[in-house]
């Protein structure tokens, strides 16, 4: 086959596109390649070539056509019945591709005249709904639409928004324009999608183009090179400015309280955009997110401060790194719903003795709009209600659910507050009905903001995120497998082809109390294990056993999760957060409670900071245990573990209140309040000894009031 290259011109006063073709292929191709690059419909299209047209079931080389030659594209009157119109169309596209060639600011005179044929066109129209749609498709299928090109509308933008940019780094009272802003990413998204349209799915554009470029990306190359240009200027003008934003406000890496422009917003959007060109370009993105480390602090502050429901902000998930966790968390707390959101009130009264099962009946028999309303919480022959009682029940129902005798989840070894969903929970029959109820339960302690002290496994919270399980995410887990799987992978290549091992692509399982051999692929079992595919074998182990085994539980239990959340799917929330950051989230601080940070937030009535009691007090607090600390705040607050932020996270201060109750009578609270009260002991003795009946375990989790 003989490869050659010729030029075709698209309409009179248009760009001329290159195509490559073989002599061999008919003319029906370089129709095709011509509507894959304009979108010029085929149907429309018309070549000619010596002044002869050229018919679609010719041959290249039937027709004559030779390396470098040109032949010109014309419109086909499809519709003698309008030939008018399709010659307005044809005049149309060329006063269009003509605008493409001058400068921005001297086309009045095209503007004017691609304005009058316009409306000479639409004063053809008939208002005869059946005629008028004639014209319609007339339209649809001339060269019209792909003539329509909004680069030089979009160059424009960029070098207004350059502009200002610049400027709000010289005054503080200038903002950037909302509109200039808006359409810069609207009119931004045609340029990329078609520059995008001529490269294979999944490819990206290398940088610079090579000079005399052959192929059929040269038709591009003014949009490929002007998108390249303005995307580094507003890079370097944003990060100038978001600078200078950092040095305004004196942010460091926290996120901390400043005074907010509202206007600030804007800078979301055109780094959302500009995070959209980077994708077009080889490289490129990496280059962006190297530079977004440079105002991370900005951009940390910017997302707190102006992050919205109504916003995707997907496109920062996937670099977490240049994320502070305030900022993960605030994201992913976006996506539940607002304590109240769904309206009203759903109570339940719950019996002790049968906590589990009657939290089961009423969260399961709840729809989502129920749950997303206020939760109302009653204990069974108990008088207290209220904000303190739903903690006590969010945390008493989340540790019940993990406990390992109810067989839903399996601790892990070395850390027995970790948890991954356990492969024999069938036992229950209800097992999959329990794992929809947890995934509701741990979403809506999250969007409570409830600390439980239970945390998930990697190979959960993976399969949660909708990410693959490596050999490293499952030493948690199962540090015997792991420690097994390393010795096969790590052993000499020759002692495992000798198959020494006897090793099959098999693996055991325990069913109701027998054990079955599966296969892990086709033939499994009389495939040996060697050592070009041990790597295999190792992943098949642990897809089965982490994902496979669990599938049904993990699916129920994310159905359940994503009830409760504003996004209709589960994966984006997880996806947002490290594992570390969920471990924050739903253990908070750890159970060692400065006494410091708890003295500073606590107020006093009745009491002074000076009296002895409070002295006592914190005296008794400094000496006690872990546990008996966490028993204490328990009592106080319904809180046994803290946010991730200590005392400063809490919706409310504590306070400690002078009862007038005999002296020797117990501390009482009410956890709703954060308040505890206690009389005014006449010695530290006394109140030691009353402090330490409150915080033995089985007491301070079932006593006191509201």
């Amino acid at each position: 086959m003989n490869r050659i290259h010729f030029f075709v011109r698209l309409f009179s006063g248009g760009k001329t596109l290159v195509v490559q073709a073989d002599s061999t292929n008919r003319v029906e191709v370089i129709h095709q390649k011509i509507s894959l690059i304009t979108g010029i419909p085929i149907s429309v299209q018309s070549l000619i070539y010596r002044g002869k047209q050229l018919q679609s079931d010719q041959t290249i080389s039937d027709c004559g056509i030779e390396m470098e030659s040109n032949l010109q594209l014309v419109g086909r009157l499809r519709s003698t019945k309008h030939s008018h119109a399709w010659k307005l169309m044809n005049e149309l596209s060329s006063l269009i591709w003509g605008f493409r060639k001058t400068e921005f600011r001297s086309v009045r005179y095209d503007k004017d005249h691609i304005e009058d044929v316009l409306i000479e066109i639409l004063i053809m129209i008939p208002h005869d709904i059946d005629e008028a749609s004639e014209y319609l498709e007339i339209f649809i299928s001339s060269s019209v639409p792909a003539a329509l090109d909004v680069l030089p509308f979009v160059r424009e933008i960029a070098a207004q928004l350059h502009h200002n940019l610049n400027l709000t780094m010289e005054s503080t009272d200038l903002s950037l324009p909302c509109s200039l802003v808006h359409d810069f990413a609207a009119f931004m998204l045609p340029v990329r999608n078609a520059i995008l349209f001529q490269v294979p799915f999944g490819f990206t554009i290398t940088f610079p183009l090579m000079e005399n470029d052959t192929g059929e990306a040269e038709y591009y190359r003014e949009s490929i090179e002007c998108l390249h240009c303005s995307f580094h200027g507003l890079l370097e003008a944003t990060l100038l400015s978001l600078g200078h934003l950092e040095t305004r406000l004196g942010l460091k890496e926290e996120v901390e309280d400043a005074r907010v422009v509202q206007w600030w917003s804007l800078y979301l959007t055109i780094l959302k955009e500009l995070n959209n060109i980077s994708k077009v370009y080889t490289g490129l993105e990496k280059v962006f997110w190297q530079k977004m480390r440079q105002v991370k602090a900005s951009l940390c502050f910017l997302v707190v401060k102006f992050a919205t429901k109504s916003e995707d902000y997907g496109w920062l998930f996937e670099h977490k790194e240049v994320m502070s966790f305030e900022v993960r968390r605030h994201l992913a707390i976006m996506m539940l719903p607002e304590v109240g959101d769904g309206g009203g009130l759903y109570c339940m009264f719950i019996d002790r003795s049968r906590l589990l099962e009657n939290s089961f009946e009423y969260i399961g028999n709840a729809t989502p709009k129920n749950l997303q309303g206020c939760l109302f919480i009653k204990f069974k022959h108990e008088e207290a209600t209220g904000p303190g009682v739903l903690r006590e029940w969010f945390l008493l129902v989340c540790q019940a659910m993990f406990n390992p005798q109810n067989a839903l989840f399996v601790a892990c070894p070395n850390d027995r507050r970790r948890f991954f969903p356990n492969s024999a929970s069938k036992v229950n029959p209800l097992h999959l009905n329990y794992f929809c109820f947890s995934g509701r339960m741990i979403a809506l302690t999250l969007m409570h903001k409830v600390q439980i002290g239970v945390v998930f496994d990697r190979t959960f919270f993976l399969q949660l995120a909708g990410k693959d399980i490596t050999l490293e995410d499952v030493r948690d887990a199962d540090p015997p497998f792991y420690k097994s799987c390393k010795e096969i992978l790590e052993m000499d290549p020759e002692m495992v082809d000798g198959d020494n091992l006897g090793l099959r692509f098999i693996c055991d399982i325990e069913s109701m109390g027998s054990r079955k051999g599966i296969e892990l692929c086709p033939n499994g079992k009389d495939t040996i294990v060697d050592s070009k595919n041990r790597e295999k074998y190792i992943n098949l182990l642990i897809k089965h056993y982490f994902v496979t085994s669990v599938a049904e539980q993990v699916a129920c239990f994310a159905k359940g999760f994503a009830d409760i959340t504003t996004t209709s799917r589960h994966q984006p929330f997880f996806r947002c957060l490290n594992l570390e950051d969920l471990d924050l989230m739903l253990d908070g601080s750890g159970n060692d409670i400065s006494v410091e940070d708890w003295k500073a937030h606590t107020d006093y009535s009745g009491y002074k900071k000076s009296d002895r009691q409070i002295s006592w007090f914190w005296k008794i607090v400094e000496c006690m245990s872990v546990e008996q600390r966490n028993a204490l705040l328990f009592f106080w607050t319904s809180i046994k573990f803290l946010p991730p932020n200590g005392f400063a996270g809490l919706s409310s201060r504590l306070y400690i209140h002078k009862s007038s109750t005999p002296y020797d009578h117990l501390p009482t609270s009410q956890t709703c309040f954060n308040c505890l009260r206690f009389p005014p002991y006449k010695s530290k003795s006394i109140m030691q000894d009353r402090l330490h009946i409150i915080t033995q375990e089985h007491i301070g989790c079932s006593f006191g009031t509201s």
